[in-house]
């Protein structure tokens, strides 16, 4: 088959069009996978002209037609699972929602589970330095979220609760301000340049702006790069979580937490099943599963996963070492018992200790999920 485009005046020329297809060699992906899309992470490119890759926690060789950029994250297809390993590219905004620069976002928080905590943290060490009044509000709120800024007294004395989170990292700043009687029709940037913030993409919004005005350095070219990473993650929870677009009920979110002055991302997965049709026409019939995942500098990946109906509350939570299961295995008592009392249901726990490359190639599917047809994981 063959494009047909004009090159000149009075010109045709017939391009061959470039497969899609790439051949996989290496470790056999599950027969349940075939069909599925998921991301494909380019590891690097090797001297033959093939690629090293990951998917679905594995890492495998690519062969194809089409060149890849390492580094890059591409949506595939997985056709053929058996005798041999294949997958196709998907075509990028293929059901017309395309968000550009998230792919970006999503590529970073694959390599970096922490990323957006840890930008966070980069930003809350660059801005003291940098005297400007438009970056006042960003430096005060950057301070409260990392706690780095405990002589002030908007954060003495007080912990960070992970329910605001969403609030202040501006997640549903666009519906409040159309919400606003005196939002004007000239879109959002004047209003945020009058009224002062009160979430990160407010702040952010009016950095970016800020800064799109000096001179560049290499001071203000970190402080933009920071700005731009921390709007993307903050509107790929946007993303993940529009009604229009989410491919199943419940919520998604990334969110950056700082335990002990420590940055983390706590990722978090929220779904609502119902299963036959009285579920679907009552609530109290559904099934609800909550996945948490997060990286801990000095404990490893932890993965944990809570499922509840009118039956019961079953929760599983897996580690990647002996020590860190047995620290876990010392507060289970505990943690039942406060569980079992918040709930009328029976609870069931059950502790795992399974290789830090599983459990990572778990987040990453529960995570994906949400991610088909819906970001340009090839920006």
């Amino acid at each position: 088959m063959v494009d047909l485009s004009v090159g000149g005046i009075g010109q045709t020329q017939f391009q061959p069009r470039v497969s899609q297809d790439l051949a996989l060699t290496g470790p056999r992906l599950a027969p349940e996978l075939l069909g599925q899309e998921l991301p494909l992470e380019v590891v690097a490119a090797l001297p033959d002209g093939r690629y090293l890759v990951k998917i679905a926690g594995r890492e495998l060789v690519a062969a194809g037609e089409t060149a890849l950029a390492a580094g890059r994250v591409y949506q595939v297809q997985v056709t053929r699972v058996d005798p041999s390993l294949a997958v196709r590219l998907l075509p990028v905004g293929e059901a017309g929602l395309n968000f550009p620069g998230l792919g970006a976002a999503v590529a970073t928080l694959l390599r970096e589970p922490n990323a957006f905590a840890g930008r966070l943290l980069q930003l809350g060490r660059l801005l003291p330095a940098v005297e400007a009044e438009s970056l006042a509000g960003l430096r005060q709120l950057v301070a409260e979220l990392t706690a780095a800024g405990a002589e002030m007294p908007a954060t003495a004395g007080r912990q960070f609760d992970l329910t605001r989170l969403p609030a202040t990292l501006g997640l549903a700043l666009e519906a409040g301000l159309a919400a606003g009687s005196e939002a004007p029709a000239a879109g959002l940037l004047p209003l945020l340049l009058t009224e002062p913030g009160q979430n990160l993409k407010a702040e952010l919004l009016k950095a970016r702006s800020w800064l799109s005005r000096r001179e560049p350095t290499a001071a203000t070219g970190e402080l933009k790069s920071l700005v731009q990473d921390l709007l993307a993650m903050v509107e790929l929870n946007q993303v993940l979580n529009n009604p229009g677009v989410r491919p199943f009920a419940g919520l998604q979110l990334v969110l950056p937490f700082f335990p002990a002055a420590a940055g983390v991302d706590v990722w978090l997965r929220v779904e609502r099943r119902s299963d036959d049709e009285a579920a679907a026409s009552d609530p109290a019939l559904a099934v609800y599963s909550l996945v948490v995942y997060l990286e801990l500098a000095a404990f490893g990946p932890v993965s944990s996963r809570v499922v509840a109906d009118f039956r019961r509350l079953a929760v599983t939570v897996e580690v990647s070492g002996r020590r860190q299961l047995e620290l876990l295995q010392e507060e289970l008592a505990a943690v039942k018992e406060d569980l079992q009392s918040r709930f009328a249901v029976p609870v069931h726990f059950r502790l795992q200790q399974k290789p830090g490359g599983e459990i990572r190639s778990g987040w990453w599917e529960n995570f994906s999920a949400g991610l088909p047809r819906l970001v340009n994981t090839r920006a």
